[in-house]
């Protein structure tokens, strides 16, 4: 799981980076916020917006770019 994974990284001091790729319908800037705060303080963390292109879900073709980003 994530969060095992978070862990294990962080006790061996490995250098990382963290990305979340925020899909509007399935994220709110709550759940990003709480996913920021698992990131170990000196990781590098990252959002990327959904971009619909090559989506296997054809629910989400025709959402738009997240805009919005806390970091």
């Amino acid at each position: 799981n994530i969060v095992e994974s978070i862990r294990i990284i962080n006790k061996n001091s490995i250098k990382a980076e963290f990305r979340t790729t925020w899909v509007r319908p399935l994220l709110t800037e709550d759940d990003i916020i709480k996913i920021r705060s698992l990131v170990p303080q000196n990781a590098t963390y990252k959002i990327q917006p959904f971009i619909a292109g090559n989506t296997l879900d054809k629910k989400l073709i025709n959402l738009k770019l997240c805009e919005s980003a806390v970091n």
